[in-house]
Parts: structure tokens; C-alpha cells; sequence
């Protein structure tokens, strides 16, 4: 699949159709990505976890120090890092994926990843002030991802970050189990992305 947005000038509706297929496909696929290997990122000791730059220079956002990186060969586009013990059968990951969203606002990024979310159900949709005090669209989502034994619903949160004709988006993939307890957690750092 390939998350690079084909840019038609002046065939708005074919770009904007484009990017919602992406939008959603994409996030869906890297939120669900477990991989066994180590990225490349920058990082940066800090009290409040480490600042992972990523190597594109599109993100930085701040991760916990126990969570295992798990980035090299999904795509440079996303990194993803596999956090506490696995739950029923289940890895539980923080994925950010950086995609082109040109013409788009967080608002109408947001507005078009929700209707185009498939069999998922969104739990929450809201725009939060982050970390950072940039603003930031964060939703919950559930469901089984496509290709996934159906009695393994999965529990997402997202934080989303667009700035500059890309989307950055970071998000929690957990079991149903694990999510509150995970959740308290890993959302004050899905709360420190910020684009770039």
C-alpha cells in the first residue's frame, strides 16, 4: 500500500477522495503494525520520557523510556514502539504516521477521517490544546481491523497534529483488556506530539 498522496492540480475532489482513502487506510494499517526490529530516530533524555525527532523532520513527540522501539522496515513514514506485556494474544503499540494532507486543516482532517472510518466505531472525537500548547484533534476509536480474527476487537486513541500540509498522527492499538490501564499512561505522550 502506498501512503504517498497522488496530488492532481485542479482535480480537488480526486485529491480529496484520495486522502480520505489514505487517511484512513493508512492510520488503520500502521496502528495495527507489529514489527520485531529497531528504528533510527533521534532521541534526547528528558525527565518527562525522551524526545524522539523524527528522521524525517516532520514530528517530534515524546515517548517513554520502557517502550521498545520497533520502526525498521514498515515504511519511513511511521515508527511505531511496542509498550508493556501482550494482552490476549496482542502487542500493544504506539504508532505516528506522517502523511501529505495538503488543503487540509485539523478540523477538516478530522471531519474526514471519521466519516470515512469504516466498520470502527469512534468512541470520542474532541480538539484538545497539547503539551505544547499546539492544538490537536484526539480520538478513540474501536473495532476489528481488516484481516483480523473477528472475535479481536481492538481499542485505539489517536492524537493528531496538521501543520503545513501534513498530517501527523499518534496512536495507542490495544486490546479492550489492556486499554484503561494503558491509556492513563501512554496518553499524556500521545498529548506531546507536535508537528514540525
Amino acid at each position: 500500500m502506498s501512503l504517498a498522496l497522488p496530488l492532481h492540480i485542479g482535480h480537488s475532489e480526486r485529491v480529496t477522495n484520495s486522502f480520505r482513502r489514505i487517511s484512513i487506510g493508512a492510520l488503520l494499517v500502521v496502528s495495527a503494525l507489529v514489527v520485531c526490529a529497531c528504528g533510527e530516530g533521534k532521541a534526547a533524555t528528558s525527565t518527562r520520557g525522551k524526545l524522539f525527532l523524527d528522521p524525517q523532520g516532520t514530528y517530534e513527540i515524546r515517548i517513554s523510556p520502557d517502550w521498545q522501539e520497533t520502526t525498521r522496515g514498515v515504511v519511513k513514514e511511521a515508527e511505531a514502539w511496542t509498550i508493556g506485556a501482550p494482552s490476549e494474544g496482542f502487542q500493544a503499540s504506539v504508532n505516528v504516521l506522517t502523511q501529505p494532507a495538503p488543503g487540509n486543516d485539523l478540523a477538516v482532517y478530522l471531519d474526514t477521517t471519521i466519516r470515512n472510518i469504516g466498520t470502527y466505531t469512534v468512541v470520542r472525537q474532541i480538539q484538545i490544546v497539547g503539551v505544547n500548547g499546539n492544538a490537536l484533534g484526539l480520538f478513540e476509536f474501536k473495532g476489528v481491523p481488516p484481516g483480523s480474527p473477528s472475535d479481536r476487537p481492538l481499542h485505539f486513541l489517536a492524537t493528531v497534529d496538521v501543520r503545513s500540509g501534513h498530517a501527523v498522527v499518534a496512536t495507542l492499538a490495544t486490546t479492550e483488556a489492556s486499554f484503561d490501564e494503558l491509556r492513563s499512561t501512554v496518553e499524556p505522550y500521545l498529548r506531546s506530539l507536535q508537528a514540525t
